[in-house]
């Protein structure tokens, strides 16, 4: 396990070697344990390795700490679309990708909250409000 100083004093971890559920189970240990709320973004190379990884996390729960019980397992998907298609996204996946940057957005909650999405779905830029009015109201 390598760390990386940031100027904001939060670490950079980059762990190989594990499989994912090892590492779904040793997420908490890898995390800075004086902090008051774990908070994390987990990403996987493929979409397939997210829901795992995700999935691994929720079974290793039962047996954390009382802090692991209090943090939201989130789960960033991609838009699941083509793009040489003129097909808008799934509303599930919109809604998906919307509660989960809310919760992260909400800085006010003391809950922490871990994040799993495959690379692709993080990078995918994040739609124009006039796109989601088009699905349903947004007030």
């Amino acid at each position: 396990m390598s760390k990386e100083s940031k100027p904001s004093s939060s670490f950079l971890h980059s762990v190989g070697g594990l499989s994912g559920p090892a590492f779904a189970f040793l997420l908490p240990e890898l995390l800075d344990s004086s902090a008051v709320a774990l908070r994390a973004i987990v990403l996987s190379s493929d979409n397939e390795g997210a829901e795992k990884m995700c999935t691994d996390l929720e079974f290793f729960r039962q047996f954390r700490s009382a802090k692991w019980n209090k943090t939201d397992l989130l789960r960033l998907g991609d838009w699941e679309q083509s793009p040489y298609r003129n097909l808008q996204p799934s509303l599930a996946a919109r809604l998906e990708r919307i509660a989960a940057s809310r919760r992260i957005a909400d800085s006010a909650n003391p809950r922490g909250w871990v994040l799993t999405s495959s690379a692709q779905a993080f990078l995918q830029s994040a739609a124009e409000p006039s796109f989601f009015a088009e699905s349903f109201s947004l007030k």
